[in-house]
């Protein structure tokens, strides 16, 4: 270590350049960074949004099977963003709410089959929904103190 022909002013002199290099090295990743993110965030802004209701299709691709809410983890492939009045409409024409919507909504998605009209499962929620509410709350006779909040 204590080499007589390289003096301490030349091993600063090479520990100044690893260290620029390794400077420069960090500079160059955080430029590749910045390019990742700004091209992220620029595919982001340019992408649609997403979709408040989906519709799914049956395995021929011709019949609705179900009404799902936007972002729904349960909508398949083959389903495909409508408004809020085509969902309505879908429900009310005897197309049921994805299983989970059901559950998480009440009554709003859970007897909504070709049997049940939305009208017929509460007339409530067929006004609140042609008033354009997007909650309704109800409580039930037997148990006064539960409240459902309904999606319509």
């Amino acid at each position: 270590m204590n080499d007589s022909s390289t003096s301490r002013l030349d091993m600063l002199h090479f520990a100044r350049r690893i260290a620029v290099q390794q400077v420069e090295q960090i500079d160059r990743w955080i430029a590749a960074e910045e390019r990742r993110e700004t091209g992220q965030a620029r595919e982001a802004a340019a992408r649609p949004p997403a979709p408040d209701w989906l519709i799914e299709k049956g395995l021929g691709g011709r019949d609705p099977v179900y009404v799902h809410i936007g972002g729904c983890h349960m909508a398949g492939k083959r389903s495909r963003g409508v408004d809020r009045d085509q969902a309505l409409r879908a429900m009310t024409e005897g197309i049921d709410a994805c299983p989970p919507l059901s559950a998480r909504h009440g009554a709003a998605g859970a007897g909504l089959g070709a049997d049940r009209t939305l009208d017929e499962v509460h007339p409530a929620i067929a006004a609140a929904a042609q008033r354009g509410a997007d909650t309704l709350t109800l409580t039930a006779p037997s148990v006064p103190s539960q409240e459902f909040h309904v999606y319509v």
